[in-house]
């Protein structure tokens, strides 16, 4: 299979439609994300051939009708558009919309071993020249507008990588991963099912009867946020800014100003790194026993995200003012994406698709965050001080907090008039955390297989899902998915996989080198490439 495919995936027969996008989604970060689904395999051009028409034809199913129901996502098939008076979002859906599925053989650019899976997939090798680019950050465009979702498939020798790249005003991490999990069970029954036809006239109505995994519309979010008012609650996070608009990574410009801005730090990061700082990303590994010493009378995350931010404080450089005082050089910020599908009452369907997060912030002084490391002294241990704080915050992410976010949002005549304080996470001293830990409950869930299944339980299998690497980016810490593997050994039914947790840091290359050798950092951290493993 050497020739690229694209295929523009559009319902079998067409529609016109309109989806308003929720307060949530149009408030949400202006970026499209990418998310890359890992397997080994051995397939021959017929087999890839054959996969890929199961994994286009199945993804098509979701976008045949018009109505949004328990299994079609019809605002997948269209294109994003802001209203230019109020900000807020609307998917417009013609006649004429697809969603490209490309489909690539590059065997002999990239083989399956190229990606280090005995170092957890680190995401250097997923090169956006051979896999497809990574996260952007299109200004909206009044006349084209951004597309919601594409995807790429791409064969390498000993596997495959399929790119799932959607906007985050569509869907963010926990949703697109229940849409893939939805996606990959719908390829599965296309290759088991004898009566099924694998084209886009199936019967529709026996594909779903056999689909376990139910989807959850986004306009459940709306109804549960007008159903009662709020209180009205502080939100200092919140900044009222009227005639505002949409900014990015704290820039305030014209659209086509932040446009040039983006391409020109790209261009920089790019063909001429000596001009600005270069950037790394790592994964390290923490075993269930490192877990279980890090965790101290609270959740698992607040703990370690504490260690993290703080071993990270210590490895950038020093702020300009003095640690001791207020200023604000002289604080971090945290800020940690919490879920609130089940804080919200009544809770949001489990498998709910748009966006339901928000970001919390969490201040502290740095003189807390590099001082002494724990276990050095005779005073109580900083890091459990730090998570408690952590903790504080994200357990303020109540219903009444939620509900009285967004109708503080709504009750301005713009979305745009309001805007997130922002931080500063590029070179310091903010940092940004996000957990996709529980995004995949179980790799089973996520498992392909080709018509002949005896023969396919041993050519394909998955291995994990990453994102793009970004060398530009800075301060960001993400815990990648466990798969429920955390507190387990890796011979206790893992089929060979580690237990444990993996975590990807990105900092600057100066700052990863002080990190790595931190001694509170590495009695819990170890660096996938120290060790050598499998994931």
């Amino acid at each position: 299979m050497a020739v690229d495919v694209t295929y523009q995936l559009q319902p079998s027969r067409p529609f016109r439609a309109f989806y308003a996008l929720t307060v949530a989604d149009s408030f949400m970060v202006q970026l499209d994300s990418a998310y890359l689904y890992i397997f080994s395999a051995q397939l021959n051009d017929s087999e890839k051939s054959e996969l890929g028409r199961t994994l286009s034809q199945s993804l098509a199913t979701f976008f045949q009708s018009a109505e949004p129901s328990a299994y079609n996502l019809p605002e997948l098939l269209g294109t994003i558009y802001e209203d230019p008076g109020t900000g807020y979002l609307t998917v417009k859906v013609s006649h004429s919309s697809s969603v490209p599925f490309i489909v690539k053989d590059r065997s002999s650019q990239a083989r399956f071993s190229d990606l280090k899976p005995d170092q957890g997939f680190p995401p250097q090798p997923l090169k956006p020249t051979i896999f497809g680019p990574g996260v952007t950050a299109p200004p909206p465009d009044a006349a084209k507008g951004i597309p919601a979702l594409w995807v790429q498939l791409t064969f390498i020798d000993g596997g495959f990588v399929v790119h799932v790249h959607i906007h985050h005003w569509i869907a963010g991490a926990s949703s697109t991963a229940r849409l893939v999990e939805a996606w990959f069970e719908r390829a599965r029954l296309m290759t088991t099912t004898t009566d099924m036809k694998s084209d886009l006239h199936m019967d529709l109505s026996s594909l779903f009867s056999s689909c376990t995994i139910k989807m959850g519309h986004r306009q459940q979010l709306t109804h549960t946020l007008a159903a009662v008012t709020a209180p009205q609650l502080g939100h200092p996070d919140l900044l009222h800014v009227p005639g505002g608009r949409r900014v990015w990574a704290g820039m305030d410009f014209p659209p086509i100003v932040l446009l040039i801005l983006i391409k020109v730090f790209t261009f920089l990061m790019t063909y001429l790194p000596f001009i600005l700082p270069r950037c790394d990303s790592q994964i390290s590994h923490y075993t269930p026993e490192a877990l279980s010493r890090l965790r101290r009378d609270l959740t698992m995350n607040d703990c370690l995200t504490a260690l993290l931010w703080r071993c990270i404080s210590r490895a950038r450089p020093p702020p300009p003012a003095d640690q001791g005082s207020k200023s604000l050089a002289s604080i971090s910020t945290l800020l940690t994406a919490v879920d609130y599908k089940s804080r919200v009452q009544p809770p949001l369907h489990a498998n709910f698709f748009g966006n339901a997060n928000l970001d919390v912030y969490t201040e502290l002084p740095m003189s807390t965050l590099v001082g002494t490391p724990d276990g050095t002294s005779k005073q109580p241990p900083t890091t459990t001080y730090i998570a408690a704080q952590i903790h504080n915050s994200v357990q303020g992410t109540t219903d009444s907090y939620v509900r009285s976010f967004y109708q503080l949002i709504a009750s301005r005549p713009r979305i745009l008039d309001t805007r997130h304080r922002p931080i500063r996470f590029q070179y310091g001293p903010d940092v940004l955390c996000t957990s996709w830990e529980h995004i995949h409950a179980h790799d089973a869930l996520l498992q392909l297989r080709l018509p002949n299944p005896a023969a396919s339980e041993t050519k394909i299998r998955f291995e994990t899902v990453r994102h793009v690497h970004n060398e530009g980016l800075d301060g960001a810490i993400v815990v990648l998915p466990a798969f429920g593997r955390k507190w387990k050994a890796q011979d206790a039914g893992t089929s060979g996989r580690q237990g444990g947790l993996d975590v990807a840091i990105s900092l600057t290359r100066k700052s990863m080198k002080i990190l790595m050798q931190d001694e509170e950092f590495r009695r819990y951290a170890t660096w996938a490439e120290e060790t050598g493993r499998s994931s």
